[in-house]
């Protein structure tokens, strides 16, 4: 059970202070960011100190880009001070203006926007704002936008929706969950987390894997342009008198009309390859012709008696 004492250290703010403060329009974060810079100030008996975003974004728990849109409102307003700007290796020196006759009093709530017109929001039934530029619905109290379709709030500094509930991103292109804490993602069927280098891992293997396919089917479409090319530039289907001709020559018995039908008939196909070299095919004819002549039996004449 917590139980905070004034003994244990308080931060001395004057009620002037607070009934003026709270008649300002500022948002949700805005009022954070100065409760943070007070407990550093005040809480530590100073009226000044060195405050970087970074600081006031782990104090908070708001992202650093939303932290720095929504200072700069309030420095603009007069109501923070800038006492020494940042350096390489140093941070700002930053202080809260007490004499509130000096701030800058806005009739809308003024949100860390890039142009002028995005810095008004125009007040709706619900308490929220509207984005000038989108039309979206702004948070009241930390000023992000909240998505038209679902009313989750949109983080600022990622463009993700958050989920209501549990405050956890949702990945923008997946549609999965965001761990707040670890930063994974999780799977939206399963449940279970997928580790940021993890889900690199797998990306880079699946863009591989389409490399290595379209190498393949590129390899395999040039070896049938090349296997068609040497076909068509090698083989010509010879006509009849070219077969006859060549039989002359070889001075065999093959039939050449027969020779042409038969191979006219397979595609001019030997097996599954095409056919390279007809003169040779009717070569192998001729040695085939000779062997059936040869195994055939050669019947002798019965001897004549003479008489």
């Amino acid at each position: 059970m917590a139980s905070p004492q004034k003994e244990n250290g308080y931060t001395p703010i004057a009620n002037e202070i607070l009934e003026h403060i709270i008649k300002e329009k500022l948002n949700g974060t805005q009022f954070r960011i100065l409760i943070a810079v007070w407990r550093n100030t005040y809480g530590f008996k100073r009226k000044s100190h060195e405050i970087s975003d970074v600081f006031l974004s782990k104090a908070i728990g708001v992202p650093r880009q939303q932290i720095a849109r929504e200072v700069k409102p309030l420095i603009e307003r007069n109501i923070i001070l800038v006492l020494k700007n940042a350096t390489y290796n140093v941070s700002k020196i930053i202080a809260f203006n007490k004499d509130y006759a000096t701030w800058i009093t806005a009739e809308r709530p003024l949100f860390g926007r890039s142009d002028t017109d995005g810095l008004q929001a125009i007040k709706t039934s619900t308490g929220n704002g509207l984005d000038a530029s989108t039309g979206n619905r702004l948070d009241a109290s930390t000023g992000n936008e909240l998505d038209a379709s679902t009313g989750n709030e949109i983080d600022a500094c990622t463009g993700n929706g958050l989920v209501a509930c549990t405050g956890n991103g949702l990945v923008a292109c997946t549609g999965n969950r965001l761990d707040a804490c670890t930063g994974n993602e999780i799977d939206a069927s399963t449940g279970n987390g997928l580790d940021a280098q993890e889900r690199k891992i797998k990306e880079r293997s699946k863009e591989r894997s389409k490399e290595r396919s379209k190498e393949k089917d590129l390899k395999n479409i040039c070896a049938r342009v090349e296997r068609g090319t040497h076909t068509n530039t090698n083989f010509v289907k010879p006509t009849l008198q070219e077969v006859e001709a060549y039989c002359t020559q070889r001075n065999n018995f093959v039939d050449a009309q027969r020779f042409l039908d038969f191979y006219e008939s397979k595609g001019w196909m030997i097996g599954k390859n095409r056919m390279k070299d007809w003169k040779a095919s009717v070569r192998t004819w001729e040695k085939n012709s000779d062997r059936r002549s040869r195994a055939q039996p050669q019947h002798k004449q019965p001897e004549r008696r003479e008489t």
